[in-house]
């Protein structure tokens, strides 16, 4: 019984050992595990800080836009009276230049008129010397 007690004793050990290598290996897996585990945290807290940064930055481009888009609108409501006012003046530009030339055609014919009248009052006035001159011979 002493063999068979110490070869049952050596089997203990043997079993002892490989269950205290295995231990060893398992915790050295669980370390690596753990630290692998610890740099995807990382890894995620980072990717999560710069999703972040992202976001706000796309906030900020968002907010621009909105920006560019309300002033643009503004722009062409400007665009839009400035190009109502030009066809305003353009049209107050035009009946203008209408009534200049009209004008300018009264005074074309009054200048007719006048060289007409001023040509009638020089006949007048010939006439009125030749009745003159006509009378004086009749006069005593």
């Amino acid at each position: 019984m002493g063999r068979g007690f110490a070869v049952v004793a050596d089997e203990v050990r043997k079993l002892a050992e490989r269950t205290a290598k295995s231990t060893t290996e398992i915790s050295s897996v669980i370390s690596k595990m753990q630290q692998g585990t610890q740099d995807a945290v990382s890894s995620m807290e980072t990717v999560v800080e710069r999703a972040n940064r992202e976001a706000d930055g796309a906030r900020e481009a968002n907010s621009a836009i909105g920006q560019i888009q309300t002033n643009t609108h503004q722009a062409m409501g400007l665009v839009h009276d400035i190009s109502n006012s030009i066809s305003e003046q353009t049209s107050t530009s035009t009946t203008i230049a209408q009534r200049v030339e009209q004008i300018a055609q009264m005074a074309e014919e009054n200048s007719s008129a006048a060289s007409s009248s001023a040509d009638a009052a020089r006949d007048l006035h010939h006439q009125a010397r030749s009745i003159l001159q006509t009378v004086a011979q009749y006069q005593v």
